[in-house]
């Protein structure tokens, strides 16, 4: 820059910089020749400042360059004394090495001055000098105020890196070397200040851990022929064995497994080092699983995250080691942890990165060789390989696991994989069996693939033979599973493979009784056209009539009785459809059922004709619909198993609509019921006036006696219900006043009995009208 100001013009600035290399060369070349013309101790320094600037692995603080001089000069023993100013660092190199202020560090002024420099300027083996600097500073004891040298983090982390870069085998080194690995202080004072130290945990490290973080394979072996223990555990239970795995040191695994380290041994975590190389996947990873394999590493262990060897493998790969795992294995069928063989490891967790590939989308975002495209193919071939390599090492896939019962198809169709049924159904040798049912929720695979509504996979169990008749326990049948579903194509299919319709499952149902419960009108309209029973007689299946009604479907229980369902079928009861709509209530199905053809005067268990039921439940309407019906003569006067007929239970509860209607259609007042009563009777002894006075006019014989020879009007003197309108209605109705009951006794004595003198008064009042009548021509006599 300075050449540069000098230029007047643009011309001159142009060949100033033409020459500017040249100018760059006596520059640097000056400098240089000013180094080497210091005297010694400038000069040793700069020698060593350039030296440690151009050969450290990262750039270094000026206090870490001022401690590593002091440290050479020193060789460990009070170091602090030679320890050179800050400003000197600089100025003794001539300009050819600058501070960066951003950083603090020292570096070179130029890139370029790296191929400038002479001999004597940098330390013949410059490694080897910055590995002993760094030596005698691990070894270095802390200093009085127990301050840390800078310098420390370097040398505990680059040490050896300057060490095997020097290629050089100065026995000095080597005694270093030892004492720093005997002294348990020093190693973990150095191993504290590494970032990236195994574990972060360094208590109880032994030199032999240390030999195997530097990867110095020699005094690994040193170590161990001095008796070094080869399973000696840092506080987190990790052994060298754990650390060479973990940083991929493959010829230190080796050596160890053949010094019998033992490769099970699991630390504070559980981990044991085969979790421990799966954890951190390096180059060196295959060829150090299968070191440990060899060395019976055991695959069932679970580790830190509850994961064994093989669990991971399959999950995060890589395949080669997954695939070294599994060949490890005595017998591929053999739970690795309870439940969980090798083929459901890769089932559950192989499809998992699958499925956690596809759920993320990423597979979408660009399909492109550059894009996901190259990842989903890698999963898809990890899984496609290592499932291969069980088919071939004759894995069972009708053996269910012990504790849950797990089987691969049925997997396969849960996590709807339709490319994997089709591998496990055209297994040449051993396919699954396409029939075997799950044993947990007792279906068969294709019941169980039309549950969850695999078409695809559905296809192709039926493609393979699947039994489509029901017969697998439960009687759960396919088509049962694909009218669940609504499933209208399936249904067809089924039915075009010959599918049972008729079959019955444990709840006593057909295909047809779900069809018509959940009113899917095409597929019950398809079942009942292609020959599925409307009617099953005498088995406990529920009536499918009373199924469409139940669900108010009065179309899809027309299309049943157009296909001849069977409007008196029974229940258990003895009801028929319309019993149970009279007991309803429902006006719309008994108006249904009775244009379907049916009968009012069936019984049932108690004898009880729907109107009975009607009557009972207090359905005015129901009462005149069903009366309106009945056309053969008594109809409406059946009697249930207590003798009632409709006309009594509607007088008894005192409904004066039902008996209005009941009366009108032809109800017989005369039936005699329990106890020989009639509704006549029945009405008089509640004090049911409107009624009765419906009944008298319709009453055959006003007068017909009871089992006790009451009358009428007996039970209208005799009732505490009854009132004077009572006995008015009876006597003007043409009661006789004079019949006597079996103790002898007219309705007048009777109320003397009973102590009821204003009924007697009432009643001598119609007597004496009578007689009146009579004496206006009749004959009335009066004898009581």
């Amino acid at each position: 820059m300075d050449t540069l100001s000098k230029c007047g013009t643009m011309e001159n600035i142009e060949k100033a910089l033409s020459k500017l290399p040249d100018n760059l060369d006596n520059a640097f070349e000056g400098a240089m020749k000013q180094i080497l013309r210091k005297r010694d101790f400038d000069k040793e320094l700069a020698s060593h400042v350039i030296t440690w600037v151009v050969h450290a692995e990262v750039d270094l603080t000026i206090a870490q360059i001022q401690d590593s001089f002091a440290f050479y000069k020193s060789k460990g023993d009070s170091w602090q004394g030679n320890r050179p100013s800050k400003g000197l660092l600089t100025r003794v190199c001539a300009g050819l090495v600058v501070e960066d202020s951003d950083k603090g560090t020292l570096r070179l002024v130029h890139e370029s001055v790296k191929r400038r420099l002479k001999d004597g300027i940098l330390y013949k083996n410059a490694d080897l000098e910055i590995a002993k600097t760094c030596l005698s500073c691990l070894r270095a004891d802390t200093s009085d105020n127990n301050s840390e040298t800078p310098l420390l983090k370097y040398a505990s982390s680059h040490w050896a890196r300057h060490w095997h870069d020097s290629q050089d085998n100065d026995p000095e080194v080597h005694i270093q070397i030892k004492k720093f690995f005997f002294s348990k202080k020093k190693l973990m004072r150095a191993f504290w200040t590494i970032p990236d130290a195994p574990g972060r945990t360094v208590e109880g490290m032994t030199g032999l851990h240390a030999a195997v973080f530097y990867n110095l394979g020699a005094h690994a072996k040193t170590l161990i022929k001095a008796g070094a223990d080869v399973d000696a555990q840092c506080s987190d239970g990790q052994t060298a064995l754990h650390w060479a795995a973990a940083l991929g040191r493959c010829r230190l695994v080796k050596y160890l497994v053949r010094k019998e380290a033992n490769p099970n041994v699991q630390d504070a975590s559980r981990d044991t080092p085969i979790h421990k190389c799966l954890s951190r996947p390096t180059l060196n990873n295959l060829e150090i699983v299968k070191s440990l394999v060899q060395a019976k590493a055991q695959l069932d262990i679970t580790g830190a995250k509850g994961h064994t060897p093989l669990s991971l493998v399959i999950r995060y790969g890589p395949t080669a080691v997954a695939k070294l795992l599994i060949e490890s294995q005595p017998d591929v069928n053999a739970e690795v942890t309870t439940g969980w063989t090798s083929l459901r490891e890769l089932f559950c967790h192989g499809h998992e990165m699958e499925t956690e590939f596809e759920k993320s989308g990423r597979n979408t975002r660009n399909p492109s060789v550059r894009g996901w495209s190259p990842l989903k193919l890698a999963i898809d071939s990890h899984v496609q390989v290592l499932m291969k390599l069980l088919f071939d090492r004759g894995v069972d896939l009708n053996r269910p696991t012990i504790e849950d019962n797990w089987l691969p198809l049925i997997h396969a169709i849960n996590t709807n994989r339709p490319n994997t049924v089709q591998r496990l159904l055209e297994r040449k040798s051993n396919p699954a069996n396409v029939n075997l049912q799950d044993p947990n929720t007792e279906l068969s695979p294709l019941c169980l693939a039309l549950r969850y509504e695999r078409v695809a996979i559905a296809k192709q169990l039926i493609a393979h033979g699947s039994d489509l008749s029901g017969e697998n326990g439960d009687r759960q049948t396919p088509l049962i599973e694909a009218v669940k579903n609504n499933d209208r194509d399936s249904v067809s299919l089924l039915i075009r493979k010959k599918a049972l319709p008729n079959v019955i499952d444990k709840n006593k149902w057909s295909a047809l009784h779900y069809a018509v419960n959940k009113k899917y009108t095409d597929i019950t309209w398809l079942l009942v056209t292609k020959g599925a029973n409307v009617n099953f007689p005498g088995s406990g299946v529920p009536a499918l009539l009373d199924v469409a009604l139940s669900v108010d479907d009065l179309p899809v229980a027309w299309l049943l009785r157009h296909h001849g369902v069977d409007v008196h079928a029974t229940d258990g009861l003895g009801m028929t459809a319309l019993h149970r709509a009279c007991v309803e209530g429902n006006l719309s199905h008994v108006r249904f059922l009775l244009d379907m053809g049916s009968k009012t005067d069936l019984k049932d268990a108690t004898k009880s004709t729907p109107l009975h039921h009607s009557v009972l439940r207090g359905l005015d309407n129901v009462v005149d619909l069903l009366a309106s019906r009945v056309s053969q003569a008594g109809g409406l006067d059946h009697q249930d198993d207590k003798n009632n007929t409709a006309l009594i239970l509607a007088t008894m509860l005192k409904k004066h609509k039902m008996v209005e209607s009941l009366l009108h259609y032809g109800a017989s007042c005369d039936v005699k019921g329990q106890d020989g009563l009639t509704a006549l009777h029945r009405a008089a002894n509640l004090g049911f006036s409107d009624g009765l006075k419906m009944m008298v006019t319709k009453a055959g014989n006003i007068d017909l006696a009871d089992s006790e020879g009451y009358t009428a009007l007996h039970h209208a003197v005799n009732s505490e219900d009854s009132n004077m309108d009572i006995v008015d209605i009876l006597c003007d109705g043409g009661a006789d006043l004079e019949r006597q009951q079996k103790g002898g006794l007219s309705p007048r004595k009777l109320a003397l009995s009973l102590n009821k003198e204003d009924i007697a008064h009432r009643l001598d009042v119609h007597i004496t009208r009578k007689q009146r009548r009579a004496g206006n021509g009749g004959t009335y006599e009066w004898r009581g």
